[in-house]
């Protein structure tokens, strides 16, 4: 703007500069910053107004676009093979996000800092014979602090049964996603242990990539179609309705159908004990 005073110049004008210089959000950002620092100087020289907002403060504030990621679920077949394969120990972890709506963090104990370990999910917070069967998840355990109870519904019962007897924390402590000891296989005659992933067995069982957060999606995929409630499903999940209804409200390629045959998943209907060595 040769010959003109910085007091005379416009918010209009100023934003219209930005958008030609730094058309790309993050470098119009900072341009903005470096305007907003000029200006700043300028009133602290008395050149501009020293009792308002200076033009370069109420220019537009450069926003990264809000761009829709698309979610990833498994489809009830696929989710029929990873209840066959998953080892004893890591199968309470895929019903209670699969047929739940629970958070992995909740299951896990171990937290990003090394040798940390945070409150999570037990046993004894499944009340089994209460006349409404529930899952208490503490403040503690809840990654956002609010406390919820959860529905435990025959078909998770089924699925828990055997388990109905245990104390203390529901998972192990080592993440499905860490290498470790999953079962024995056999090549030529001598057994080799399976050092993969939970994660990464499911992936290889199935052929494709581990899909992350891909249970408790799909749980929130389908619950919202099952229930045709987005504020009850979120209060199951622990999240705002926006979320929920955002992420789950219609997703690509998944139906009612698929939504009513998730949640009759039954363990008659799954053969694990050909697949699975306990």
């Amino acid at each position: 703007f040769p010959g003109r005073k910085l007091a005379t110049l416009g918010v209009d004008e100023l934003d219209a500069w930005l958008m030609k210089v730094a058309p790309k959000w993050r470098n119009r950002r900072n341009k903005r910053a470096c305007l907003v620092s000029l200006f700043n100087y300028a009133r602290e020289k008395g050149w501009v107004p020293m009792n308002a907002r200076h033009a370069a403060e109420r220019t537009t504030q450069a926003k990264p676009p809000k761009i829709k990621q698309p979610i990833s679920t498994w489809s009830p077949e696929e989710m029929r093979k990873i209840l066959e394969v998953v080892p004893a120990d890591y199968l309470p972890w895929v019903v209670l996000v699969g047929f739940g709506g629970l958070r992995t963090e909740e299951l896990f104990p171990w937290d990003r800092t090394i040798g940390t370990k945070k409150p999570v999910l037990q046993w004894e917070d499944i009340r089994w014979d209460a006349e409404n069967p529930t899952i208490y998840v503490s403040a503690e355990v809840a990654k956002e602090d609010d406390e919820r109870e959860i529905p435990l519904t025959p078909q998770m019962m089924e699925w828990l049964k055997p388990f109905a007897h245990r104390e203390g924390q529901i998972c192990p402590d080592r993440q499905p996603g860490k290498g470790q000891l999953v079962r024995p296989q056999r090549q030529q005659g001598i057994e080799k242990p399976d050092v993969r992933s939970i994660t990464k067995l499911i992936a290889d069982e199935l052929g494709c990539e581990y899909r992350r957060n891909a249970f408790r999606h799909s749980f929130g995929t389908y619950a919202v179609r099952k229930r045709k409630s987005v504020g009850e499903v979120a209060l199951l999940m622990g999240n705002s309705e926006g979320i929920v209804k955002r992420h789950y409200k219609q997703v690509k390629g998944r139906t009612d159908a698929d939504a009513n045959e998730w949640f009759s998943i039954m363990p008659k209907n799954v053969n694990r004990e050909l697949r699975v060595v306990a």
